[in-house]
This record gives structure tokens, C-alpha cells and sequence, in this order.
């Protein structure tokens, strides 16, 4: 069983972000259309304009990852335009890891991510998660809009905000989370 990918809303800001989503209910397909990202942050490399961001869409199904697609990478800047199409065709279908659904049950966590010169691994930027389990009220209004108007493309910009957390995600379904490492510390006191 795959472990469910959550995200934390937080006051954190990386930046901005302005995508359009639109539902085909006809074909069971999302359309995601990253524009543009503006004033992205990468902690600790505040002074470093080097940074080679994209964009990493996953759709959820009840807070599953059902599949991911990515944008591709915008050399050297902090203001990326992407104008990328992202389709997620049988949205409702079920997959390898996660179950079958209605689009209401599914979520779109997008995240600006970059590739950065002189670190190993790729750097999560900042995210954003719409749909079904999100917390932040411009995403809800945004996927609610998505739904009331199937077969129109709803454009919106975001603030990006912390990393997934896999606590939150719990709490926002209704599941006990596991403690973490601070809850078991405590806990032994």
C-alpha cells in the first residue's frame, strides 16, 4: 500500500503561482495549465539567482497519489513562464495506488520545484494543494469553481507555501496520525 502524499497550508510564503484547471466530465480528464510562477524563495539561497525551477502536478484520490507529471525546467530565473499543459485522463478510474473516485473525492498538489547548480537532489520550492482536502480558502473557492463549470478552464493565482506534510494530511481525513518523534519524546517524559 502506498502511504498517502499530504500537505501543511502554512504562513510560510515562496512565492506565487497562476495555473488554470478545467474538468472534462465527458472524458474523465483534468487539464492543468501552468502559466507562470513570480517571487520564488528557495531557503538559503536567498542571494543566489540560479535556480532552474518547474513545476510537479499530482493528482490525489482521496489523498492517494494516483499520478504525476511535471513541467519542463526553466533555466536561471526566478519569474518562470511554463504556459504547459498537464492532462490527467480517467481521473476517477482506479490505479496501482489509489481507488476508485469521483472528481469531488480528488486533489491537485502543485508544487514548484528546482533543479539548483552544486546540490544533489532537486529542491521543493513551495506547493499548493487544490481540491478535496485542501485547507487554504482560495484553493477551495478555486476547485469549487473548477466544479460548478465543467469543460471551462478556471485560472487562478496561488501563494506557494510549505513542503507536504504527511501529518496534515492525516488530520484532514479524519485519521489518527502516527506521533511524531517530538510526540514520542514527550510521551517518555
Amino acid at each position: 500500500m502506498t502511504m498517502p502524499i499530504l500537505y501543511m497550508q502554512g504562513d510560510i510564503h515562496h512565492g506565487n503561482i497562476n495555473f488554470s484547471v478545467e474538468y472534462e466530465p465527458k472524458a474523465d480528464r483534468l487539464t492543468v495549465i501552468v502559466l507562470k510562477a513570480s517571487g520564488l524563495t528557495v531557503d538559503g539561497l536567498e542571494y543566489s539567482s540560479s535556480i532552474d525551477p518547474y513545476v510537479s502536478v499530482t493528482l490525489l484520490r482521496h489523498g492517494h497519489e494516483a499520478k504525476r507529471k511535471d513541467t519542463p525546467v526553466k533555466k536561471n530565473t526566478r519569474q518562470p513562464v511554463f504556459n504547459a499543459r498537464i492532462v490527467f485522463d480517467k481521473v476517477t478510474m482506479p490505479s496501482s495506488t489509489a481507488p476508485a473516485g469521483s472528481v469531488e473525492d480528488c486533489s491537485l498538489l502543485v508544487s514548484v520545484r528546482a533543479k539548483t547548480r552544486g546540490l544533489r537532489s532537486d529542491v521543493v520550492i513551495g506547493a499548493i494543494l487544490v481540491g478535496e482536502l485542501s485547507t487554504d480558502q482560495v484553493a477551495k473557492d478555486h476547485w469549487g469553481d473548477v466544479l460548478k463549470m465543467p469543460g471551462k478552464p478556471v485560472p487562478c493565482w496561488h501563494r506557494l507555501g510549505n513542503k507536504p506534510s504527511k501529518r496534515h494530511l492525516a488530520v484532514t481525513r479524519g485519521l489518527t496520525p502516527l506521533p511524531s518523534s517530538s510526540d514520542d519524546q514527550q510521551q517518555a517524559q
